[in-house]
């Protein structure tokens, strides 16, 4: 056994395994924004959500990326599950184009000529670059260390060649296959990469260290494991979280069976194809298989996506749903779409709190205990504020996160105001106060009875200039009342007053809430499920 050989494995599975981490998270740190909406606005049937999950997966080189913004998307209630479903499927199809990376690039060519000047220039990129070309020079560098990565592997398994012989599992046969499925499956857990561990069974299969077939074997074991890393992920997740991992795990332990049962149809069929059309290299056929079957998973339960959905989300009940429900550990892991959850947030507590209030104020009902929860949830989308701007932003994300930070500011100054037990009890005392009633009711009417974010800032501008005049026409006659002694008592007069400030107050801070909730990246559209 030769040390020199085991360490140039190490060394390039670590290679690979670094550069798949700088170049997946630099390309969703520079695209994620876009990614996010291109994810939204692709996903209304599912094929076209399919289509979408693999191209961007394809893009990315990660379909545990992929995956993990298409949670943080459920998370926030800006896709339906089942539109995350055909994302979750098509992950599986794009995915596959590693393995296509490796035996067309990586195994063809003397890679180090070409992947350390590209690593050299994608280093520079992440150390002067600025925003946006940092995070592509950080891609950069990763994908030319993916190549470094599996330059050392060459060379390691040359070396290794005779250290790992399949016909001792018997490939052939039923158990000999299962054992290397779980040995795949166990190469994706410890690698916590199915591509490292994939890229490592196609360097073993072009220097003859494993056969063909038992390479296919531990393929479909590499398929299922990567689905290890969600499952973790989930745990201790949201119930949108749980259901994608449970919908992952399904998916590709059904494929998997559906691939071991036709293994032998799948070799004589896929490798023999391949051959016909030229494909005489192994890791060609290996490719091919990889794809074919992933095809042939996505083909069985595409017709059946949404009875798909409901199995997994009667598997997984959900939960009363909060203003916060979308404000979760998977939603962070996407900046700017941890800030649309956000502002999903706010938007819902806008329209709570002023329905709350106008209901109490017609004497339908005491609402107070309505802000006793508002409170405690705003108090958890600003402590998620926060932990957002830990991660980097691009510009357009970080212009948003800062307009729902004077919401979110604007937001906390008005339940200060309505969720006082005082300013309930004045509301109704001084409603002689009519003009200034009036307009306080019309601002709750329209805060909460409308999703057009951009149309309320404008009409709820207009009526805090006219609450503003009475406010201080109001103010300068009862001065003048009590000047003339024609006023009740103080305590009276300092009541009446505050209630003319606060309902000021209330209008305005209406309007300043609205008035960020309007500024969307882009002035795009709310995304809604």
């Amino acid at each position: 056994m030769s040390f020199e050989s085991i360490g140039l494995v190490l060394g390039g599975i670590g290679l690979f395994l670094l550069g798949m981490s700088l170049m997946t998270d630099g390309l969703r740190f520079a695209a994620g924004d876009s990614l996010a909406r291109i994810l939204h606005k692709m996903t209304r049937n599912r094929f076209l959500g399919i289509f979408t999950g693999a191209s961007m997966t394809a893009l990315v080189q990660s379909s545990s990326a992929t995956t993990l913004m298409t949670v943080g998307l459920v998370s926030a209630g800006l896709i339906s599950f089942s539109n995350a479903v055909g994302i979750i499927f098509g992950a599986n199809i794009g995915t596959t184009m590693t393995s296509w990376l490796v035996s067309l690039i990586g195994l063809k060519f003397k890679v180090s000529a070409f992947a350390l000047p590209v690593v050299g220039v994608g280093s520079i990129g992440m150390l002067v670059g600025k925003g946006t070309w940092k995070f592509v020079g950080q891609a950069i560098t990763g994908f030319g260390l993916l190549f470094v990565g599996i330059d050392f592997l060459q060379s390691g398994m040359t070396g290794l060649t005779g250290l790992f012989d399949p016909t001792q599992m018997h490939p052939e046969t039923f158990f000999g296959r299962v054992l290397l499925v779980v040995v795949g499956l166990m190469m994706t857990v410890v690698m916590q990469s199915s591509s490292a561990a994939l890229a490592s069974t196609l360097t073993a299969l072009s220097t003859g260290a494993i056969t063909l077939g038992a390479a296919g074997a531990l393929v479909i074991g590499q398929n299922v494991g990567t689905t290890i890393t969600a499952m973790i992920g989930a745990v201790g997740g949201s119930v949108p979280a749980k259901r994608t991992a449970l919908a992952h795990v399904m998916f590709n332990a059904f494929t998997g069976v559906v691939a071991f049962a036709l293994l032998p149809l799948f070799e004589k069929f896929v490798f023999e194809a391949t051959v016909s059309l030229g494909g005489q290299d192994p890791t060609i056929q290996l490719s091919a298989f990889h794809t074919a079957f992933n095809f042939l998973g996505v083909i069985l339960l595409a017709p059946f996506i949404h009875q798909f959905s409901r199995l997994v989300e009667r598997m997984i009940p959900g939960q009363k749903k909060k203003f916060v429900g979308g404000l979760t550990s998977a939603t962070l892991t996407v900046p700017a779409v941890a800030v649309g959850a956000v502002h999903k947030a706010l938007e819902s507590m806008l329209r709570a709190s002023t329905l709350a209030m106008l209901e109490h104020l017609n004497g339908k009902s005491s609402q107070l205990e309505v802000f006793e929860t508002l409170v405690q949830e705003k108090a958890e989308a600003d402590a998620f504020l926060m932990e957002i701007a830990r991660s980097p932003l691009s510009d357009e994300a970080q212009a948003h996160h800062i307009a729902m930070m004077h919401a979110e500011d604007h937001l906390d100054r008005l339940f200060n105001v309505i969720g006082s037990a005082k300013f309930w009890k004045q509301s109704q005392r001084f409603s002689h106060r009519q003009q200034i009633t009036e307009a306080l009711l019309d601002a709750l009417v329209s805060a909460s009875s409308t999703d057009d974010m951009d149309a309320l800032a404008t009409h709820l501008k207009g009526l805090s200039s006219q609450v503003a005049q009475i406010r201080t026409k109001s103010r300068a006659e009862m001065l003048q009342k009590v000047s003339k002694g024609k006023v009740m008592d103080a305590e009276e007069f300092d009541d009446e007053l505050r209630y003319v400030l606060d309902a000021d107050r209330c209008v305005y801070h209406l309007w300043r809430v609205a008035n960020y909730l309007a500024q969307r990246p882009d002035n795009e559209e709310p995304m809604q499920p």
